[in-house]
């Protein structure tokens, strides 16, 4: 049981508790008297004194607080000595586990004025501190890693958020992001599956490099038939192409136009290999043909023959180019 001081008291009064401890109350507070004859052993320490005796002293230095050890008949405890002064009440915090309200403060502009967190034989494992005005810094030390968790709301799963360490043997330092978001503004970070996502969805330049040419499909359907992207060659040799290229580039308007002069315009159909495969000259061609306005070109002289080599639904590469003899 805790001893029960004189209420009221007036500075200067002095009171012996039942123990035979005399104290005295000074600065708002019941204190040890100087009256105690013979001095009295005080054991200092985080923890309580070994095979304590009815009346040993105990000042807990994390707490500020003396406390004495008092056996009743029936249990024995250590039991405060002395109410501690209002600054000690609302100033210090135990190191053993305590609760505190409002802001604590960190003035210094080092690793020895803000928070350090040790390891089971006391050296340093991190450190967060006030590095300057504009700095606040943490350092991780023996590699050891930084990680962010977030729990559910009932706590039963756990999820990880990033983690940041230099594992030993490794050239730098890793920092890994996990659950990121997609992204819902331009300043946003992107998950890789997103990324992913964004790179498939965009057109595939499946061009061969430096192929001459223009990507056609070649189509069994032709005439009005003809579909956008297609060509086909007739059994006569002439070339049909339609309006629209495979890679969507419109090679021609909606008019229909008759060309005829002594001009010529050589046609050539290559496949993926590069070789020559169909090639023409032609003195007359149209644009604007049928309901799908597509170009024609007829057959002046037939200078190689591939239509055998034409398989549907293959890319080819058409280039068409006028010139004069």
């Amino acid at each position: 049981m805790a001893i029960i001081f004189p209420g009221s008291p007036d500075v200067g009064d002095t009171y012996e508790a039942p123990n035979g401890i005399i104290y005295e109350f000074s600065d708002g507070a019941w204190r040890l008297s100087a009256e105690n004859q013979g001095g009295i052993g005080v054991y200092m320490s985080t923890s309580p004194p070994p095979n304590p005796q009815n009346g040993d002293l105990w000042f807990h230095t994390g707490e500020a607080d003396l406390k004495i050890y008092y056996i009743d008949p029936s249990s024995s405890q250590w039991i405060p000595a002395s109410s501690p002064p209002d600054p000690y009440e609302e100033n210090f915090v135990s190191i053993s586990g305590d609760t505190m309200s409002g802001m604590l403060k960190f003035s210094e502009k080092n690793d020895d004025g803000g928070i350090k967190f040790l390891r089971d034989d006391k050296s340093t494992l991190s450190t967060l501190y006030r590095q300057s005005d504009s700095i606040t810094r943490s350092n991780l030390l023996y590699g050891s890693k930084f990680a962010l968790y977030c729990k559910n709301e009932t706590n039963d799963r756990n999820a990880t958020m990033f983690t940041a360490q230099w594992k030993p043997g490794d050239d730098e330092a890793l920092l890994h992001l996990y659950h990121v978001a997609d992204p819902e503004s331009g300043r946003h970070a992107a998950n890789k599956q997103y990324v992913d996502d964004a790179i498939a969805a965009l057109p595939v330049d499946d061009r061969i490099q430096g192929m001459p040419g223009t990507r056609y499909k070649y189509s069994d359907k032709y005439d009005s038939e003809l579909p956008d992207g297609g060509f086909h060659i007739t059994g006569s040799g002439e070339v049909l192409l339609s309006r629209i290229s495979h890679d969507g580039i419109e090679q021609s308007s909606y008019q229909t136009e008759d060309f005829s002069s002594s001009v010529r315009v050589q046609v050539t159909v290559r496949g993926s290999d590069g070789r020559v495969l169909h090639s023409l000259v032609s003195s007359h061609w149209y644009q604007g043909v049928g309901s799908n306005k597509h170009i024609k070109f007829n057959v002046s002289k037939k200078v190689r023959d591939g239509k055998s080599e034409m398989v549907a639904g293959q890319i080819f590469y058409i280039t068409d180019g006028v010139f004069n003899f």
